[in-house]
Parts: structure tokens; C-alpha cells; sequence
């Protein structure tokens, strides 16, 4: 049975499954073992898997898509390693990850099978996991009321030989590292661990930035009677609450948590700046990756076109 569906047979029959019977015993059977008669709409929804090459030597599954959940269907033993190079050691562990987990990565996962089901068109995305660039496909199969049918295929670029593959790679990583000088700050925050280590610092005030690793709540006080304007300390502070930063990530649709915060700039005056939390896992870990970036509210040329929308509104000034 395993192998017959390890070479695509979406129908087996036999006595695997049950032996010849009289029709009452198989009524009776098929209540107590919860069988299902298949329809011609379920028929031609699973009849659709037979267009598919299970013999490819491309990591490959079959996937199933339905009220943001993925389920998986079948994946062949490339698809499997391809797994285990970012640390997912079963199908199982990565239909949890994505269904469950509070990170971009899940819900940007459960936003691209949306948009695949949506456009019905064959369309890639990209994205890192554990320290790996990974390149998702997608292409649509069938539809049964609000399930979903659809085969991926999954490619580790970082360890994926070949020109191209290379090319996109350094690609990514070049533009990767150019993308930090949109932040003042990148720090990687271990809860567990009690200890931020700091990634990215683009500001002179560096000793009140985590210089120290460890002792987290004395890090952040320091840092809320340095950097953020005595009025939004407060508020800062509950904003950095850990006991509640997992599932107020869970809730947010791309798993963010963001507030905007007057932070002490290198003039020496406060700026309105952007301070994001997101989870991140590495090696089945979870950390939170917090970064500081420069709010559009602090630039003129936006906040003037934004005044003059928020005054012209019933009740504005």
C-alpha cells in the first residue's frame, strides 16, 4: 500500500482495506469504521491528483487547503530532505509550524496558498528559515467546497548546487545586508535564555543599547529611561510586555507586533520611530527578533499631506 502510493496511485483497492463482504455486513462495517461513499465531486476533486508526476526527482507534495489550514497529502523523500535541512523532522512538525506558529514565515505560507487559490495561477515565493534562503511553488489542482487541492514544491537555494541557484543567492544576501541600513537597531532576544544579542546598531548611543547580554528587564528599563520620551514610557513598557508578546503576535494577520514611540535620535531630539517585535524560530527555537526603524510620521513631506486629511474630516482641527 505504501509503495503504491509512494508512485502516485490516488485509488487502491483490496484487502487492505476490506474484504469481500455481504451488503449488510458492509453497512454495518462501514458505520463502525467511519467510511465515506465517494461522490462524483469528491471523485473528480481527488481524480485531479493523477496529473501529477510522483516520480520527479523534485521535492514534492501534495497539499491540501482549507480554512488556513494546510494539510499534507503525500510528499516524496526529496521533499522530506528538504525539510530536514531547516531542521523539520516530519510532516507533521511542519503542518504544525505553519498552522499554529506565530511568525511572518506561517502566516506568510497561509497568505500565499490564499493568493494561489484566489488567482488559481502557478506563482513562487521566497523566504529564510533557520539561516536557509527557501524558494516555495505553488500550482493549483481542484476544488471540493472549501477544500483546496494543490501540489508545491520546496527548493533549499542556500544549498541547492547550480549557477543560477547561486546567482539568486547572492542576490538575496546582498540585498539582505543592505536592508539593515533601513534599521537603528536589530537585536535577537532569547526569553528563555534571559539575553539580547545585538545584531545591527546604527546609533552613537550604543551602551544603552543591550550592550549587556543578559537580565532582560533590566536592559529594557534602562533603555525606556534613555531612548523613549518620558510620555510614552509608559506605554512602552506595556508594549515590550513579555507575557502576552506571543499571542498578540498570533493575532496580528503577518504575526508583527509594531507601535510607534518617540526615540531618542543622534540630534540629541526625539523622533517618531517604528519598534517592531516578531517571533523567529531557529533550530525548533523560538526568539524574537526586535528592530527600530524611522516612522514616516517623522517626515515632513508626509505628515503635512496626513494633517491636512486628518483636519478636513467631521470633527477635525
Amino acid at each position: 500500500m505504501q509503495f503504491v502510493r509512494s508512485i502516485g496511485c490516488e485509488l487502491i483497492q483490496g484487502y487492505y482495506y476490506g474484504r469481500p463482504m455481504p451488503f449488510a455486513e458492509f453497512k454495518h462495517t462501514r458505520r463502525e469504521r467511519g467510511w465515506n461513499v465517494e461522490t462524483p465531486a469528491i471523485r473528480r476533486y481527488y481524480g485531479a491528483i493523477g496529473s501529477v508526476d510522483f516520480l520527479t526527482d523534485k521535492p514534492m507534495a501534495v497539499v491540501e487547503f482549507s480554512r488556513n489550514r494546510l494539510h499534507y497529502l503525500f510528499a516524496n523523500p526529496e521533499y522530506m530532505e528538504t525539510l530536514h535541512s531547516i531542521g523539520i523532522e516530519s510532516l507533521e512538525q511542519s503542518e504544525t509550524y505553519i498552522n499554529s506558529a506565530a511568525t511572518p514565515i506561517s502566516k506568510g505560507v497561509v497568505n500565499f496558498m490564499e493568493d494561489i487559490i484566489q488567482s488559481r495561477a502557478e506563482k513562487s515565493m521566497t523566504y529564510t528559515e533557520n539561516g536557509q534562503y527557501m524558494k516555495l511553488e505553488a500550482r493549483y489542482m481542484a476544488r471540493n467546497g472549501l477544500n483546496h487541492l494543490g501540489v508545491i514544491h520546496l527548493s533549499n537555494i542556500t544549498i541547492h548546487e547550480g549557477l543560477d541557484t547561486l546567482d539568486t543567492k547572492g542576490a538575496l544576501d546582498w540585498v539582505t545586508r543592505n536592508l539593515f541600513y533601513l534599521y537603528q537597531m536589530v537585536t535577537l532576544i532569547d526569553f528563555a535564555g534571559d539575553t539580547a544579542v545585538p545584531l545591527v546598531m546604527n546609533s552613537p548611543y550604543r551602551k544603552y543599547l543591550f550592550q549587556r547580554e543578559q537580565d532582560l528587564e533590566f536592559q529594557l528599563r534602562q533603555y525606556t529611561d534613555v531612548m523613549i520620551y518620558p510620555d510614552d514610557r509608559k506605554r512602552f513598557m506595556e508594549f515590550n510586555d513579555r507575557s502576552s508578546l506571543f499571542e498578540r503576535a498570533k493575532k496580528d494577520p503577518y504575526g508583527t507586533i509594531i507601535g510607534c514611540f518617540r526615540t531618542l535620535g543622534n540630534d540629541r531630539k526625539y523622533h517618531w520611530d517604528i519598534h517592531s517585535i516578531l517571533p523567529v524560530r531557529r533550530k525548533g527555537k523560538i526568539y524574537f527578533l526586535y528592530t527600530v526603524r524611522s516612522s514616516p510620521l517623522d517626515e515632513k513631506d508626509f505628515r503635512k499631506p496626513l494633517l491636512g486629511l486628518l483636519s478636513s474630516l467631521p470633527g477635525g482641527t
